[in-house]
């Protein structure tokens, strides 16, 4: 009997520690200085509100090494089952090393580069009830005028 209460007290426990909390968080971007040549001042405020970053794949990694993938909505919304721990969440192209917008390396400051694929967009803290999102970095719509590390500008 003794050992059926200890088997019983251990799976419990086991089953409580590798539960998974479900996370949610709506993911924008800021559209920064990338309008097209008709806008006016009178529609600049509308540019500048955030929009869902909608349909794009986001890296998170969490705090021992793993790394999964997932996408948003066409809100912006994402959905992750996550244990207990910190995750970092990357864009596509910071965490694969890729350039912005897929140009050649040639075009831009390595040194500065290696910056710019550590920054990640959110950290995500897991604890045994609740969980806690924090923007580290603003999402901002690239484009020709705001490209990050670009030794030349096209």
């Amino acid at each position: 009997m003794r050992l059926v209460f200890i088997w019983l007290f251990l799976s419990c426990a086991l089953i409580s520690f590798s539960q998974k909390r479900k996370v949610a968080l709506t993911i924008t971007y800021s559209p920064g200085p990338c309008m097209n040549a008709d806008s006016t001042l009178a529609t600049e405020s509308i540019h500048n509100k955030p929009r869902p970053y909608a349909n794009k794949s986001i890296i998170y990694l969490s705090e021992k090494g793993r790394i999964d993938s997932a996408s948003t909505d066409a809100e912006g919304s994402l959905t992750l089952k996550l244990r207990k721990g910190t995750y970092h969440l990357f864009e596509t192209w910071r965490y694969y090393l890729y350039t912005p917008l897929n140009l050649p390396f040639s075009a831009f400051d390595r040194a500065c580069m290696i910056k710019e694929w550590e920054k990640y967009l959110y950290t995500i803290t897991v604890l045994r009830r609740s969980y806690k999102t924090v923007q580290t970095n603003l999402l901002v719509e690239l484009c020709e005028e705001n490209i990050p590390c670009l030794l030349q500008r096209p």
